[in-house]
Protein backbone atom coordinates (compact mmCIF):
# COMPACT_ATOMS: atom_id res chain seq x y z
CA UNK A 1 0.00 0.00 0.00
CA UNK A 2 1.52 3.54 -1.19
CA UNK A 3 0.46 6.90 1.07
CA UNK A 4 0.45 10.08 -0.77
CA UNK A 5 3.34 11.73 -1.38
CA UNK A 6 3.44 14.03 1.54
CA UNK A 7 5.08 16.98 -0.34
CA UNK A 8 4.68 17.90 -4.10
CA UNK A 9 7.18 20.19 -5.89
CA UNK A 10 6.65 23.46 -5.16
CA UNK A 11 5.37 23.02 -1.85
CA UNK A 12 6.94 25.75 0.05
CA UNK A 13 8.99 24.75 3.76
CA UNK A 14 10.36 26.01 7.14
CA UNK A 15 13.34 24.24 8.57
CA UNK A 16 12.29 23.03 12.01
CA UNK A 17 15.45 21.06 12.78
CA UNK A 18 18.34 19.39 11.17
CA UNK A 19 21.41 17.54 12.79
CA UNK A 20 23.65 18.10 9.97
CA UNK A 21 26.95 20.01 11.38
CA UNK A 22 27.94 21.01 8.05
CA UNK A 23 25.10 23.47 7.17
CA UNK A 24 24.36 26.86 7.09
CA UNK A 25 20.87 26.67 7.40
CA UNK A 26 18.72 27.08 10.54
CA UNK A 27 15.71 26.78 12.00
CA UNK A 28 13.39 29.02 10.21
CA UNK A 29 15.07 29.23 6.34
CA UNK A 30 12.14 28.91 3.63
CA UNK A 31 12.51 26.83 0.68
CA UNK A 32 10.51 25.55 -1.65
CA UNK A 33 10.39 21.76 -2.41
CA UNK A 34 11.67 20.60 -5.61
CA UNK A 35 11.42 16.46 -5.15
CA UNK A 36 10.14 13.78 -2.79
CA UNK A 37 12.02 10.34 -3.43
CA UNK A 38 10.17 8.02 -1.11
CA UNK A 39 12.42 4.75 -1.95
CA UNK A 40 15.46 6.57 -0.63
CA UNK A 41 13.37 8.70 2.35
CA UNK A 42 14.48 11.90 0.89
CA UNK A 43 12.78 15.50 0.33
CA UNK A 44 14.98 17.60 -1.86
CA UNK A 45 14.59 21.17 -1.29
CA UNK A 46 16.10 24.45 -2.88
CA UNK A 47 16.77 26.92 -0.22
CA UNK A 48 16.21 30.40 -0.04
CA UNK A 49 19.46 30.91 0.91
CA UNK A 50 20.83 29.27 -2.64
CA UNK A 51 21.54 26.03 -1.06
CA UNK A 52 20.18 22.88 -2.05
CA UNK A 53 20.81 20.76 0.86
CA UNK A 54 18.30 17.23 0.74
CA UNK A 55 16.48 16.94 3.77
CA UNK A 56 16.11 13.20 5.63
CA UNK A 57 12.79 13.21 7.20
CA UNK A 58 12.85 9.66 8.13
CA UNK A 59 16.36 10.20 9.80
CA UNK A 60 15.50 13.02 11.87
CA UNK A 61 15.16 16.24 9.97
CA UNK A 62 12.60 18.25 10.57
CA UNK A 63 10.40 20.68 7.81
CA UNK A 64 6.83 22.55 7.97
CA UNK A 65 4.65 22.90 5.32
CA UNK A 66 3.80 26.81 4.69
CA UNK A 67 2.04 26.90 1.70
CA UNK A 68 1.13 23.52 -0.22
CA UNK A 69 0.93 23.83 -4.24
CA UNK A 70 -2.10 24.75 -5.37
CA UNK A 71 -3.24 26.66 -2.21
CA UNK A 72 -4.71 30.25 -2.38
CA UNK A 73 -2.45 33.27 -0.62
CA UNK A 74 -4.48 33.21 1.86
CA UNK A 75 -5.16 37.21 1.09
CA UNK A 76 -9.09 35.85 0.30
CA UNK A 77 -8.68 37.92 -3.12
Amino acid sequence: MTSPAPYQPGDRIALVATDDPDTRLRPGDQGTVTRWDPAQGQLHIRWDSGSTLTMLPGDGDQVRLLTPVGSDDGTGC
